[in-house]
């Protein structure tokens, strides 16, 4: 049992990597360009990744106002 799942979850994942391909394609085909960065100083990539989830920030502040 466990075999068959592994596979489907190999098959499923492969179909997801196929599609990435297949839009990155479009997208290049499309004029789009992909632009390879340098490494990141390790300060810097900490200070980007703490301002990644806004979703959070805005959840959190919703929760710290109150109604009067």
């Amino acid at each position: 049992m466990r075999t068959s799942e592994d596979q489907q979850n190999l098959q499923s994942k492969q179909r997801l990597r196929m599609e990435i391909n297949s839009q990155i394609e479009t997208y290049l085909h499309n004029g789009g360009r992909i632009e390879v960065l340098g490494d990141i100083p390790e300060g810097q990539a900490l200070r980007q990744i703490r301002h990644w989830p806004a979703a959070t920030d805005l959840a959190l502040a919703a929760g710290s106002f109150s109604e009067s």
